[in-house]
């Protein structure tokens, strides 16, 4: 007993590789719970904090949750940093830890299901990751530079030490990768990449870490374990049906039995089923528009994920939405729609065609055939459509059906519009992008679409004090 004291007291020890220790070699376990509790606690915090938060008020952003944390962690090693030099390997041993303490942090964040909205927790767990990602190559490059300095280089070659050699590589990669040009370009090797990474990265540094990290990576695997189970907790179906437009396809299938009512903005997550790819690649999240009998999707044609009616499917039950528009019955709402961002104003309008919505939506495509597909949707109520591609307003006509209930006549050179008769409301068309500026003040704003469109449709909104909703569509 009196050994095992003096070991944690400061005595100068030796471990079973020979490497001698002194108490600052344990002085980081304590900061390393300090941080997680702390995260924790925040974490909750910020969950019961975002369930009471005003639906149409600005969440936290992105940023202010990542500068706490990284606030958290310099914070936490204030104490070393008068005699930097002397505390260095201590300095860098705790940001090695508070690394790997995150990545706890990190699995809560991306759990599944979601216990706040999916699109803004995925986003805050991107740049959590990328911040783990940057803790670990300071610790991995702090310990070369203070060993080359030292003259030690020689104990990189070490076998344990050799272990965080790897993860390092492999977190050089996968930071590389997580590049948004690079990342929407070869997902799928991003994605399979990511998973190896924190495979070897839960294994690795166990054996890494000293002191142990065995109570941590136990947590840590029992959340991915949780992952597992809720992505096949799934059901198989088929598609009844796919049809290509321009640059977007729309895919039906048949509801399930006993599949979930969904509310609009829900979404699920599909992949081809009892396929080698289901295990390696990743699922493909999906709003839904639900028109009770059947499941549509409205997915980019340069998706890469491509369907076929010969392919089975697995579904996973849907991701609940908490949007809820009842408070504006009576009212003006605007959609400012990007591409397939349509499903999400379609899921709204479908859910909320017996309410007394003033609804109007303002979309905008590439391709001029994509246009096609609101014929395909009872749309009830003013839609405006604009072409950014080469096109014109004749063009436009024809893909909607010049002939169709003689709905589509007196085309503009620009832009015309279709008299509202008794079945289907004012179309509007145009070509390029809209002036959200342009249109009648609402008192609710919802913007779907890439990040550029999100910000335009933002700035109006804080401009004129109106309500705001934004989902994020970049696939």
């Amino acid at each position: 007993m009196s050994r095992l004291l003096q070991r944690h007291e400061g005595e100068h020890h030796k471990d079973s590789h020979g490497h001698g220790h002194n108490s600052s070699h344990y002085a980081n376990i304590k900061w390393g719970y300090i941080l997680l509790a702390g995260s924790l606690v925040y974490f909750a915090v910020f969950l019961a904090y975002e369930r009471r938060r005003p639906k149409y008020s600005k969440p936290f952003k992105i940023s202010t949750h990542i500068a706490l944390w990284i606030s958290a962690t310099v914070g936490l090693c204030a104490n070393l940093f008068p005699n930097i030099v002397e505390n260095s390997s201590t300095l860098l041993k705790r940001f090695g830890r508070f690394s790997y303490v995150l990545t706890t942090v990190d699995l809560l964040l991306a759990l599944r299901p979601n216990l706040l909205n999916y699109v803004y927790l995925v986003e805050l767990h991107k740049w959590m990751s990328r911040y783990v990602i940057v803790l670990g190559i300071v610790h991995s490059v702090g310990f070369l530079v203070r060993w080359l300095v030292m003259g030690q280089l020689f104990k990189v070659l070490r076998l344990l030490n050799l272990l965080g050699v790897a993860i390092f590589l492999m977190f050089v990669v996968l930071l590389v990768l997580s590049i948004k040009v690079y990342r929407n370009k070869y997902y799928n090797t991003f994605y399979v990449i990511h998973n190896l990474t924190l495979v070897c990265y839960l294994g690795l540094i166990n054996y890494h870490a000293r002191p142990g990290v065995t109570w941590l990576t136990m947590l840590n695997l029992f959340l991915v374990t949780v992952q597992i189970v809720f992505k096949f907790n799934i059901t198989r179906i088929a598609s009844t049906s796919v049809k290509n437009f321009g640059s977007l396809t729309l895919v039906t299938f048949e509801k399930p039995i006993n599949y979930p009512i969904t509310t609009p903005g829900s979404h699920l997550v599909l992949q081809l089923s009892r396929n080698w790819r289901q295990w390696i690649f990743p699922a493909h999240p999906y709003t839904i528009i639900n028109n009770n009998e059947y499941l549509n999707l409205v997915v980019t044609n340069i998706n890469r994920f491509k369907f076929d009616v010969e392919h089975m499917y697995t579904i996973s039950f849907p991701y609940s939405s908490s949007l809820s528009l009842m408070e504006f019955e009576g009212k003006n709402v605007l959609m400012v729609i990007g591409g397939s961002g349509i499903s999400y104003a379609i899921s709204i309008l479908n859910f909320y065609k017996t309410v007394k919505i003033n609804f109007r939506l303002v979309w905008v495509v590439r391709d001029k055939r994509d246009l096609a597909l609101i014929k395909e949707f009872n749309l009830n109520c003013q839609v405006d459509l604009y072409v950014t591609g080469s096109v014109s307003s004749g063009d436009m006509a024809s893909e909607l059906g010049e002939q169709r209930d003689g709905l589509l006549h007196n085309i503009e050179m620009d832009e015309f519009e279709v008299a509202e008769d008794s079945e289907t409301p004012e179309i509007m068309f145009a070509r390029g992008r809209p002036q959200i500026s342009d249109f009648q003040v609402p008192d609710l704003l919802i913007a779907c679409g890439p990040d550029s469109l999100i910000y335009d449709a933002q700035a109006f909104a804080t401009a004129n004090n109106v309500n705001f909703l934004k989902e994020f569509y970049n696939y």
